[in-house]
């Protein structure tokens, strides 16, 4: 854990924007397909304006081109990663069940066939698995085996 940015931010945190700016750091999350927080760290390291807008405290720095320094200002991925694990639950539920009931009015029929044919992928896997064939080929006879340096004359 990062200290210097949880004592930081969490001071924020207990002004009030903490909340806001979780909320809305998440939107971006989605909207920019992130998967990992490192990458919303670094797009909002890329775009200091959405920092001011998001309301994080600013580090001042005459010297920085928007007067204040970005890396200082944003807090740590574990902050960040944080604020994720601590969303409301019930409110990702209902935000789930909202959007599959739209994409069931947009689309007829979605959800109503759940089977899938595997064939194809068990095919796929006796073919190019190499643990499925060894265990799937009969073994030969010791009169039979030859070794590897017998071949090699051959």
């Amino acid at each position: 854990m990062c200290l210097r940015c949880y004592s930081t931010h969490c001071a924020r945190e207990e002004r009030g924007a903490g909340k806001a700016v979780s909320e809305t750091e998440n939107l971006i999350r989605v909207c920019e397909g992130f998967i990992y927080t490192s990458q919303l760290r670094r797009f909002l390291l890329n775009h200091p304006l959405l920092v001011i807008e998001l309301g994080f405290s600013l580090e001042l720095d005459p010297c920085a081109p928007y007067g204040f320094d970005v890396e200082q200002t944003l807090p740590c991925r574990y902050w960040f990663a944080e604020k994720l694990r601590q969303l409301d639950r019930s409110l990702l539920q209902a935000l789930l069940h909202a959007t599959v009931a739209a994409l069931q009015q947009e689309i007829p029929g979605l959800g109503e066939t759940v089977a899938f044919d595997v064939k194809h992928i068990y095919g796929w896997v006796k073919e190019n698995n190499e643990r499925y064939l060894r265990l799937s080929r009969p073994a030969l006879p010791l009169s039979l085996a030859v070794s590897r340096e017998d071949r090699s004359h051959l």
